[in-house]
């Protein structure tokens, strides 16, 4: 029979002590963390997160592409959130 020091054996997937994540088969949970914060994931809201992620720094990159260089103007078609 399993214990739950045994379930809940954690495996660093990336990263260090700074920045991370880190999956337990036991429960099936990858852990992000971030300096002093972790978040929780299951498998599907994980993937969402990396998608999402991945968007979000293409389309950085195409803006930083498209910016005046180091000028305060933003390019065309971009709307601020805040």
């Amino acid at each position: 029979m399993m214990n739950a020091n045994d379930r809940h054996k954690k495996v660093r997937l990336s990263g260090n002590d700074d920045c991370g994540v880190i999956f337990c088969p036991g429960c099936g949970i990858l852990e992000v963390s971030i300096g002093a914060t972790t978040m929780r994931f299951n498998h599907a809201s994980f993937y969402t997160l990396g998608a999402t992620l991945s968007q979000a720094k293409d389309r950085l990159a195409e803006l930083q592409e498209t910016s005046v260089p180091n000028g305060n103007a933003s390019p065309a078609g971009i709307k601020h959130v805040h």
